[in-house]
């Protein structure tokens, strides 16, 4: 059996079936009526299907489990995971499920946090005075965080302001991605849990459209596919190296 090898050509022809929009579900073999890795697996020529042969397996679900959210548009889905869809490229084989997991849940402790607490911020949420003002100081000890241990602390102290009584009362899935990430902290856990807790991180983020705005709908989910592309990097998937062709 040949060898697979990522190619400028196959990168070219993936971002050719990805820009004209994705689709919620497997969709059709056409370009703008596919989910992203169908759409990999029509550049691929392959059979229609959501389950490309040099994609790894537990890579692959976690991107179906982003794509299938409810993203503004078809187009929009497409811009937030085409370049997310070029680094998982050769991840099969290469990239280690226990360790792109890792990689993601130490991103995600590290990085979503800051922002949630700037969704949180905004003026027009009903949040108490004293709330906010101690969310303010959180965000204070965030902007100084540099190593994992500091990202740990944060996020603890983002849960124990979460559980005081009315801090996020009519806030429920706030309060239940927070939930979700404090559970991250805990270090030595099987892979399925490291799977379902990324599941319901993303299953969240799908219902967090009240704390982002206008211009930027799409926050959290495009914050995600970062990561992803960002745990990839760490695990040596040979997609990424060709990430200079996508903007």
């Amino acid at each position: 059996m040949k060898k697979f090898q990522v190619t400028p050509e196959l990168v070219i022809k993936v971002v050719d079936a990805i820009r004209p929009g994705l689709v919620n579900d497997v969709g059709d073999p056409v370009p703008g009526q596919m989910c992203v890795e169908a759409a990999v697996c029509y550049a691929l020529g392959e059979p229609h299907g959501d389950t490309p042969s040099c994609v790894e397996n537990h890579v692959r679900r976690v991107k179906i489990d982003l794509n299938d959210t409810n993203w503004t548009t078809d187009k929009a889905r497409a811009r937030g995971l085409v370049r997310v869809a070029i680094a998982q490229l050769g991840s099969k084989g290469k990239v280690k499920p226990t360790k792109f997991y890792n990689s993601l849940i130490r991103l995600c402790v590290a990085y979503v946090p800051p922002v949630l607490v700037d969704a949180l911020l905004r003026p027009k949420l009903d949040i108490s005075t004293a709330a906010r003002k101690e969310l303010r100081e959180i965000k204070e000890e965030m902007s100084d965080a540099w190593t994992n241990k500091d990202h740990r602390k944060n996020l603890k102290l983002l849960t124990r302001w979460s559980r005081k009584d009315g801090a996020l009362e009519d806030h429920y899935y706030m309060q239940e991605t927070i939930e979700t990430l404090d559970d991250m902290r805990t270090k030595t856990i099987p892979l399925f849990q490291k799977e379902s807790w990324i599941e319901s991180l993303i299953c969240n983020f799908n219902n967090l459209g009240e704390y982002t705005t206008k211009k930027n709908p799409n926050t959290f989910r495009i914050l995600m596919a970062d990561l992803i592309e960002l745990a990839l990097e760490e695990c040596g998937s040979p997609g990424c190296d060709y990430l200079y062709m996508v903007r």
